[in-house]
C-alpha cells in the first residue's frame, strides 16, 4: 500500500496549520491548502522549519469560486492517485453580508459549497482503496442555526453568526449524507466541534479569545489517524467522544433539501 495522504483544507493558518503540523510531525504525507500559491508556499516552509526539515505539497484555490475549487481538485487528482483523508476545515465568519462570483452568501459557499464542490469531485480518491476518511470541522454554533432552505443565502434576514451558525449546521447535514453514501464500504464520514479556540476566526467573530491551537488540532487529528474510529460512520464528536448534535441536525427532510439545492450549485462544475 502506498503512503498514507492527507488533504487539509484551509491550513495556512489557525486549527488547520496546526493540524497540517501535527500530522506531518506523525509522519503522514500531508498536502496543505490556502487561498493563494504566497500563504501556501509561507506555511509549508514554517512547517518544514518547525519540523525539522519535513516537506509538504500544498494546492491553492479561493473557496469564493468554484472555479478555482474544480481546478485545485484537478491538480490534486493529477498529482495523487489515492486520497486517505479529506479534511475540510476551511472557514470564515463574515460580519457583512456579500455575495462570491458564483452568486452565492460569502459564509455559506466557503464554509460549505465549496466543500461539497471539493469532496464530490475528489470522491474517486477517497474510495480507491475503500478506506479513505472525510473528517468535516463543523461547531457547536450548528445548534443555534436556523434551516430555512429560502434563506441560505441571507436572502431574507442576515446577521453574521446567522449565516456561520447555519453553515456549522450544513456541515454536519452533509457529513452525515456522505455517511448515508459510503455506507459500510469502509470510507467514512465523521464531523466535529473542535472546541472553542483561539483563532482570527474567533476573534473576529466574537470578540474573544479561546484556548489553544494545539488544542484545537486534538479532535480533528484524532478523527483522521486513530483507529479507535476507523469502523465510525455519521458520528459527531466533541473532546474526541462520541456525542449527539442538536435534533435540527438530524432531520432528513432539511438534509435532502440541502443536498439537493448544493448540487445543483455546483453540477456544472462535475463535468
Amino acid at each position: 500500500m502506498e503512503e498514507k495522504i492527507i488533504l487539509v483544507t484551509g491550513s495556512t493558518d489557525g486549527i488547520g496549520f496546526q493540524t497540517a503540523l501535527d500530522l506531518t510531525e506523525m509522519g503522514y504525507a500531508v498536502v496543505i491548502h490556502g487561498r493563494t500559491e504566497e500563504k501556501c508556499e509561507a506555511a509549508a516552509n514554517k512547517i518544514k522549519k518547525q519540523t525539522g526539515g519535513r516537506s509538504v505539497d500544498f494546492i491553492f484555490g479561493d473557496y469564493t469560486s468554484f472555479a478555482q475549487v474544480k481546478s485545485m481538485a484537478d491538480n490534486f487528482s493529477a498529482t495523487y492517485q489515492h486520497l486517505d483523508v479529506l479534511i475540510n476545515n476551511a472557514g470564515i465568519f463574515a460580519k457583512e453580508k456579500e455575495l462570491t462570483i458564483d452568486g452565492y452568501e460569502t459564509t455559506f459557499q466557503i464554509n460549505h459549497l465549496s466543500h461539497f464542490l471539493l469532496t464530490t469531485l475528489l470522491l474517486p480518491r477517497l474510495t480507491k482503496y475503500n478506506r479513505g476518511r472525510v473528517v468535516n470541522v463543523s461547531s457547536i454554533a450548528h445548534r443555534n442555526a436556523v434551516f430555512d432552505i429560502e434563506n441560505l443565502n441571507g436572502e431574507k434576514s442576515f446577521t453574521g453568526y446567522a449565516a456561520y451558525s447555519l453553515s456549522k449546521l450544513c456541515n454536519i447535514y452533509y457529513s452525515l449524507t456522505l455517511a448515508d453514501q459510503f455506507g459500510d464500504s469502509g470510507v467514512t464520514s465523521n464531523a466535529l466541534h473542535p472546541g472553542v479556540i483561539n483563532t482570527k476566526l474567533l476573534n473576529t467573530g466574537f470578540g474573544i479569545h479561546g484556548a489553544s491551537l494545539k488544542k484545537g488540532s486534538e479532535g480533528t487529528v484524532f478523527l483522521a489517524v486513530s483507529d479507535e474510529v476507523r469502523d465510525i460512520n455519521g458520528g459527531y464528536f466533541v473532546a474526541n467522544k462520541l456525542t449527539e448534535p442538536s435534533i435540527d441536525a438530524l432531520d432528513e427532510f432539511n438534509r435532502k433539501e440541502l443536498y439537493d439545492y448544493s448540487f445543483e450549485a455546483i453540477k456544472e462544475f462535475l463535468m
